[in-house]
């Protein structure tokens, strides 16, 4: 029998039915949505491809094997742009730097240690575009902090009620997207002074109409400083 003819990788035929594709799901799918289904893929993937054709089968697994290659390219550059990872890359790059700098000018070292980050942050812009991928690669290399990386510890370390941490993480999520996610060393007053004033002063109330309510401009502030 040829290689041709036996090759029925990930293809199972019950007796007397069409062909299925089977295969278990890399591990970096598994909870993330199926696009197929809608659904998050679990720890394994069945898909009837409604043939009793070899060749046609054949045809569909590979489809299906070069959809699921680009799943996992585009889940790895998202997990690659988590904050939170590049905040403690940035500590030890900077680290690191501090160790270089005798006898090795730091633009030297800069260009010399960040390529491997460049390309990293290249794989991001692709899946999330250029502010994200720019975003990573500064905070990557230890610019600063995002004011989103310390949100959750942030919140949990909040000693209020569960509905005031509701209301602070709203505020702060509404200031990451406002400030374009700044870096916590560059607030300062006058950025919380215009926030305050565009943002929670300036918006309209909860059915969009008229400016919110002078409780509800308090309630805001009050959750920004619990």
């Amino acid at each position: 029998m040829s290689d041709d003819v036996s090759d029925t990788r990930y293809l199972y035929q019950p007796r007397g039915r069409g062909w299925t594709f089977r295969c278990r799901t890399p591990e970096s799918l598994v909870g993330h949505t199926n696009p197929r289904t809608g659904k998050p893929f679990t720890g394994e993937i069945r898909v009837g491809l409604n043939t009793r054709s070899l060749t046609e089968a054949r045809r569909q697994r590979d489809i299906i094997l070069g959809e699921l290659r680009k799943l996992e390219g585009r889940q790895g550059a998202i997990d690659l742009a988590d904050l939170k990872e590049a905040v403690e890359i940035g500590q030890r790059y900077r680290a690191g730097l501090e160790k270089l700098k005798a006898g090795v000018h730091e633009d030297e070292i800069d260009e010399i240690v960040s390529d491997p980050l460049e390309d990293d942050a290249r794989r991001i812009e692709k899946v999330k575009g250029p502010k994200a991928a720019s975003k990573w690669f500064q905070t990557s290399i230890g610019k600063g902090i995002p004011a989103s990386a310390l949100l959750d510890d942030y919140i949990d370390l909040s000693k209020v009620k569960e509905k005031t941490k509701f209301e602070q993480r709203k505020v702060i999520e509404s200031f990451c997207d406002w400030s374009d996610n700044i870096f916590i060393e560059e607030v300062n007053k006058r950025v919380a002074a215009s926030f305050v004033r565009e943002v929670i002063k300036g918006g309209t109330d909860r059915h969009g109409k008229g400016p919110p309510s002078g409780a509800t401009v308090n309630k805001k502030l009050s959750a920004m400083s619990a």
